[in-house]
């Protein structure tokens, strides 16, 4: 029985300890794509092979990431030699079991790898293990990366003498998009605490760029993406640089009255696009022209005081009761489960039944679940400028309220959430119009980080 990977320059640093420390804690931190699942994998086979009677925790924030992700990589890699011959087949595989075990024979102990979450790593302190391998460490607490270091201590064997017996922990990771504890404890050696950094702590990082397998498969695999995301997403999730998005409180930082105001107006041969957040105190709505690649935000509706979705509607239909062609809606996915209007219609029923008194035949309601905020804000960025330096987002500059939100929106003072405070009544009248230009452009040009369901189209 043998075991042959292969891996890549900054992947084989992961796997190398360059020290003599009994204890190696090592972070790989890297772009997109940039091959960190493969290595952590890889990694962890190896250890289970050359360490028999070892037991090797796979953890993440949630169970989603280890069926998905992590397990689905140890699926395809583990040898199928190494499985007792009713597991050797495809179908055996699915789901994510709790753990695998691999008999080795020749009076060799047998190998454990466990699957875990860590939602709850309490259930994890009276466990040891030999290595640890924390998928997406930056969901991870601090405290349960310190817990899970202080659970290295269980035997094993060392199959090949010239190998040292070395208790083994790594981490695969995005960069933080905010800097936290993995930027404090990798990067800087914890300098906040005061602290040195740890002699057996090291960083590996690497960017999407170096992914040679990658490139050659697909050349343009980072310009074809240099073309969606701003510079700090960029920054990121292309050159791997921790804390890019929070450069600045502004969400929506890559906007300026210099290149995203341009005086547009109605083109009546072209298909209108609206898009709502739904809300009473403001109702607001975007209206929008696609000209190829380019959206116009033409015009914008803002009802300060007791508005309803349906108020909403009839504005648009005032305004552009002469239309013929095509109206697309788009606007926040929850609408289905809720209406800003009293009865039990639900708000995009509301905008069915409104838009087609005038548009009978040419509405068109199109929306995807709402993405975590930090992506539509950096979808949003993506548009307004792009890594490449190009502007795909232009706004008429009657559209005030579009401005001001672009503009004055901030982040909660030291997160990366958008402040939303509805006792202040100026505050109140921010974020919703923005809101309702990101659910649009989400769907129009995610940033795909996240699954998107399936567009729902509706005719009237």
């Amino acid at each position: 029985m043998d075991i042959r990977f292969e891996f890549m320059p900054k992947q084989l640093e992961l796997v190398h300890v360059p020290h003599n420390h009994p204890v190696d804690v090592a972070c790989f931190s890297g772009a997109f794509r940039a091959g960190k699942t493969q290595a952590g994998v890889q990694l962890g086979l190896l250890l289970a092979y050359i360490y028999p009677g070892s037991r090797g925790l796979v953890g993440a924030a949630e169970n989603t990431l280890l069926e998905d992700t992590t397990y689905q990589k140890y699926k395809e890699l583990t040898p199928r030699e190494w499985l007792p011959p009713k597991d050797r087949h495809h179908e055996n595989w699915s789901g994510c079991p709790d753990e695998l075990i691999f008999h080795w024979g020749d009076g060799l102990p047998p190998s454990e790898i466990w699957f875990r979450h860590l939602k709850d790593p309490e259930r994890l302190k009276s466990t040891s293990f030999s290595w640890v391998h924390i998928e997406e460490a930056s969901q991870v607490s601090r405290n349960t990366f310190n817990m899970l270091i202080g659970r290295l201590d269980y035997d094993f064997q060392v199959r090949y003498p010239e190998i040292p017996k070395r208790y083994r922990m790594f981490l695969t990771t995005n960069p933080e998009e905010n800097l936290g504890w993995l930027y404090e404890t990798f990067w800087t050696g914890d300098a906040t605490a005061g602290l040195e950094v740890t002699p057996y702590f090291r960083l590996i990082r690497t960017k999407t760029s170096e992914n040679y397998k990658l490139l050659e498969r697909q050349p343009d695999f980072v310009d074809r993406l240099l073309n969606v995301y701003d510079k700090d997403y960029a920054d990121v999730y292309l050159e791997g640089i921790p804390g890019a998005l929070s450069r600045g409180g502004r969400p929506y930082n890559k906007f300026s009255r210099d290149y995203n105001l341009r005086p547009v107006e109605y083109n009546k041969e072209k298909d209108l696009i609206i898009t709502l957040d739904f809300n009473v105190e403001p109702g607001v709505a975007a209206i929008i022209q696609e000209y190829g690649d380019d959206a116009y935000q033409i015009d914008e509706i803002f009802i300060e005081r007791d508005s309803t979705t349906e108020l909403i509607c009839r504005e648009f239909n005032r305004r552009y009761n002469q239309h013929e062609h095509l109206v697309r809606v788009f606007g926040d996915s929850t609408g289905g489960a809720r209406s800003s209007a009293t009865g039990r219609r639900t708000n995009w029923v509301i905008v069915q039944e409104v838009l087609s008194e005038v548009f009978h035949g040419r509405v068109s309601i199109e929306y995807v679940q709402n993405p975590l905020e930090i992506d539509r804000v950096n979808a949003v960025n993506a548009r307004l400028l792009n890594a490449k330096g190009e502007t795909h987002y232009f706004i008429n500059p009657k559209c005030k309220m579009t401005i001001r939100d672009l503009e004055r929106v901030r982040y909660k003072p030291g997160t990366m959430i958008i402040e939303k405070d509805t006792r202040d009544p100026d505050k109140r009248m921010l974020t919703h119009i923005s809101d309702a230009v990101g659910y649009y452009i989400w769907a129009r040009w995610p940033i795909k980080r996240t699954q998107q369901s399936k567009t729902v189209r509706r005719f009237a």
